[in-house]
């Protein structure tokens, strides 16, 4: 009997201290880092385009379009209608070429035309660049945010 009450004070002093063990003050586990916050690169952006290239054959005033560019950017996102003067005269299909694009968070502008272009290029300070690859021409373009 008394070796079955030893047992038993040893294992109630277990359990006493593993209690007390749990009641003890414990470490704050390290706070997590705050989560970056969404940058946005919404806004209005005024510059130019200039042809930068053609496809073999083709003339370069067929690939004119009008100088001055506003891409206004919602959603990290952006649609830009090019207008062709001389392609419109020759076929009005091909006239207006429409380019949508995103912005990810580093700045990097990515997307596609509606005549299998890209358009591809980069966004920081407050200042736009890029080239606007299409089907036959290939354009520089640079905007300032407003």
């Amino acid at each position: 009997m008394a070796l079955r009450q030893t047992g038993y004070v040893i294992a109630s002093a277990a359990a006493l201290a593993l209690g007390l063990n749990a009641c003890a003050p414990q470490q704050a586990a390290a706070p997590a880092a705050p989560a970056a916050a969404p940058v946005s690169f919404d806004g209005t952006y005024v510059g130019t385009i200039a042809v930068s290239g053609t496809g073999a054959g083709i003339p370069r005033g067929g690939c004119d379009t009008t100088p001055n560019i506003v891409l206004k950017v919602s959603g990290n996102s952006f649609t830009y209608r090019q207008d062709h003067p001389a392609a419109k005269t020759n076929s009005p299909t091909f006239g207006t070429v429409t380019y949508t694009a995103r912005i990810a968070q580093d700045g990097r502008i990515s997307g596609t035309s509606d005549y299998s272009g890209s358009i591809r290029g980069q966004v920081a300070n407050g200042q736009m660049s890029g080239i606007m690859d299409g089907a036959v021409c290939v354009y520089t373009f640079s905007a300032q945010k407003q």
